[in-house]
């Protein structure tokens, strides 16, 4: 944690002496630095790790860092003895004043400078693990604060809308600006000894731990434990007397002394999470009855104080008990006050951008309303056109109608003169019976006007009927398009309504800060009502575009589906039967496999039977046995020589059998025979002799200079042949 502290400082050094800016330092300049840093921490001989970048005449600050932490720092970790780490920053300090204390006004003194650099390095910005961020630079939150703890120190006035004013421009400050707006703005026409004193009372703050030091009417925060400084009265142990004394309030222990120069030490409570503070009830009696509370230590002992008013009193109480507080945690309480100050400050800002791209998609919202709107309004001049168009179609239908009545009655007007005629024709046909072909003839001429008049009528009746039933059609269709179009002038005033209602809501908004929740609430339920209205909109167009062509789509994907599905039933019917035919053909051929698999086995077994001079020898040997194996000599062979003859005697087709000159039927001449598959011999002459008759065997030479073969006959199986 040490090391992460005084890489800040570090940097400043590192940066005073890259005079390009391209961060690279000469080895050489490294060298006398590091020197520098460990004789103040009590490390020897640490520079010598940077001889082996001679073949580089620059580092980086990377490279530089990296070589400090695992010389100097790495090796102290383990250390028994207490380093004093703030030797590194006054080593650094020596490297980059020279930077930071030439300017043309300075109104800082110089241990000024220094402290106000040592408070920056505390307060510059880190990741969110707590590593430094370099180049090590200020928020211009933090900045803010440190400048107001200062302003109220001294007791000036915080102007908060200059700083904003400065912050806009300058999000992130250096130590330069840091510098430049203390000089030129908090401790502008200031003392010398009161602009020391606000710095000495930052530094003791943040460096020190020790938030103020001063006397107790002086105003601290009341929202956060800070440590105090100030004067308090204390009871004797000894003698029950009060006797004032300077308070000193740290995270660790509560000190306090004769004297505010913090010279003569007249006790100390140590913090720890046992230590109790409790405020006392009131004794107005008593010489310090009011404005009382105790402090009890770890050990027992009970300290009781007395503050001059309620208000410095319950400060002093809940400054002791936010230490206690803080008293289990090893990291120092204002570095844990900055950290908790950078996750309010991330939290507010990410707050801020969610609340602008709210805004942003909001008045996207209302753009797009608008559009719509206008898309509304086009639609709704569109469909006036239509119905202005329709209305002078109806006019033409109309006067289409009139003169069509006309010609009716002129027809019915010429039917009825006609039929006065037929009438005056009858009379001159009783009267004028000479003229009855003419009048025939007049007569068959006026019947074929009238069916053509007759005809014409019905096609204007015809005619009617049709212009009638359109002229229906249509009062219906402009009766549904007038409510449509009231549908249209009401959603229209709604939106209209609900967009007003947005935009005063905006308004307020940006008034009332606190209604903000309920507004957002309100902005949606019209959202989703311009939603639906617009959804029901669609709906109602989409609805009369497909419902001319629903049935017929819907009829073309069945009858497609059905022919799908019988294409696709037929495609698995073939599938199914070559499938069946694999699977018959796949049982045929496991059926040949294991048929070839057993008659495999049983030629294994075959071929692992001895034969020749590799079959067992037994104790009792059979007869049939001899010192070449079984079938060197027949049964008959082996009987006495008067028997053998009566046996030829009586069989004559067995002497070639038992002359053991003349080749045996049982032999026969084969070529050579591997030696590693010999022929199957029984495994036992008893059971050899019990199962069936010994094989015959014989040798046959190859003209005296081949191998000798030796020729086995199982009784009327295959021979096989060894090769002797």
């Amino acid at each position: 944690m040490a090391f992460e502290e005084k890489r800040k400082c570090i940097w400043h050094a590192f940066n005073a002496l890259d005079e390009h800016q391209n961060d690279a330092v000469q080895v050489s300049q490294l060298k006398v630095l590091t020197h520098n840093i460990a004789n103040t921490l009590g490390v020897q001989r640490a520079e010598q790790s940077l001889d082996m970048h001679q073949s580089s005449t620059a580092l980086s600050f990377k490279d530089f860092l990296h070589i400090v932490q695992s010389e100097i720092f790495d090796p102290l970790l383990n250390s028994p003895n207490e380093v004093d780490y703030n030797k590194v920053d006054e080593v650094c300090w020596m490297v980059c004043s020279k930077k930071y204390l030439k300017r043309e006004q300075a109104v800082l003194s110089d241990d000024g400078v220094y402290k106000l650099w040592r408070v920056f390095n505390f307060l510059a910005e880190c990741d969110s693990e707590g590593v430094p961020l370099f180049p090590v630079v200020m928020d211009c939150d933090e900045v803010a604060f440190v400048f107001k703890e200062y302003t109220e120190t001294v007791g000036e006035t915080w102007n908060e809308k200059d700083f904003e004013t400065i912050s806009k421009e300058i999000p992130l400050f250096n130590y330069h600006q840091v510098l430049n707006y203390m000089e030129s703005h908090c401790a502008k026409d200031q003392q010398t000894s009161v602009v020391s004193a606000g710095l000495q009372e930052l530094y003791n703050q943040f460096i020190n731990d020790v938030i103020r030091k001063g006397w107790i009417k002086i105003k601290t925060s009341s929202d956060t434990w800070e440590g105090k400084m100030g004067w308090l009265t204390k009871k004797g142990h000894m003698m029950t007397n009060w006797k004032e004394r300077w308070f000193v309030l740290t995270p660790s222990c509560l000190k306090y002394f004769t004297n505010r120069d913090e010279v003569e030490l007249k006790g100390e409570v140590r913090i720890s999470s046992h230590v109790k503070v409790e405020a006392l009830p009131d004794k107005p009696s008593h010489k310090m009855g009011q404005h009382r509370f105790h402090v009890c230590s770890e050990t027992g002992k009970t300290y009781e104080i007395g503050a001059k008013d309620m208000k410095n009193k319950n400060r002093w109480i809940r400054a002791v008990q936010l230490a206690i507080n803080h008293a289990p945690s090893a990291e120092k309480f204002q570095r844990t006050q900055a950290m908790a100050r950078k996750a309010e400050r991330d939290a507010a800002r990410a707050k801020a951008k969610e609340d602008e791209e709210r805004r942003r998609k909001e008045m996207e919202e209302m753009e797009k309303t608008k559009s719509e709107l206008e898309i509304l309004r086009k639609m709704r001049a569109e469909s006036d056109a239509k119905l202005l168009e329709e209305a002078s179609l109806r006019e033409s239908e109309q006067k289409r109608l009139e003169e069509l009545k006309k010609a009716q009655a002129e027809v019915e007007a010429r039917l009825k003169e006609e039929t006065a005629l037929r009438e005056a024709d009858r009379k001159q046909l009783e009267e004028l019976a000479q003229a009855r072909a003419e009048a025939e003839e007049r007569l068959r001429k006026e019947t074929d006007m009238r069916e053509e008049d007759r005809k014409k009528l019905e096609e204007l009746v015809k005619t009617q009927a049709e212009t009638e039933a359109r002229l229906l059609e249509e009062s219906a269709l402009r009766e549904a398009e007038q409510v449509r179009l009231h549908q249209l002038e009401d959603a229209q005033k709604q939106l209209e309504e609900m967009l007003q209602e947005e935009i005063q809501a905006k308004k307020d908004e940006e008034i009332v800060r606190s209604l903000q929740a309920r507004l957002l609430e309100e902005e949606f339920e019209k959202r989703e009502a311009l939603e639906k209205l617009k959804a029901e909109q669609e709906q109602l167009l989409e609805t009369e575009r497909q419902k001319r062509v629903g049935l017929e789509e819907a009829q073309k994907k069945q009858e497609e589906m059905l022919n799908e599905a019988k294409v696709q039933l037929e495609r698995l019917e073939l599938e199914r039967k070559a499938a069946d035919q694999k699977m018959m053909e796949a049982a045929e051929k496991l059926k040949e496999a294991e048929k070839a698999r057993e008659a495999a086995k049983a030629k294994v077994r075959e071929r692992q039977k001895p034969v020749g001079l590799a079959r067992l020898i037994t104790p009792e040997p059979n007869p049939f046995i001899t010192h070449r194996g079984y079938g060197a000599f027949s049964e008959a062979e082996f009987l006495p020589k008067s028997k053998r003859q009566n046996l030829l005697s009586h069989d004559p087709e067995k002497s070639d059998t038992m002359d053991g000159n003349d080749s045996s039927p049982c032999v026969s001449p084969v070529g050579p025979q591997s030696p590693q598959s010999p022929p199957a011999l029984p495994t036992s002459p008893v059971a050899a002799s019990q199962t069936s008759p010994p094989p015959l065997l014989s040798l046959h030479e190859n003209g005296g200079s081949g191998p000798v073969k030796l020729a086995m006959n199982n009784h009327g199986e295959d021979e096989d042949t060894v090769e002797l």
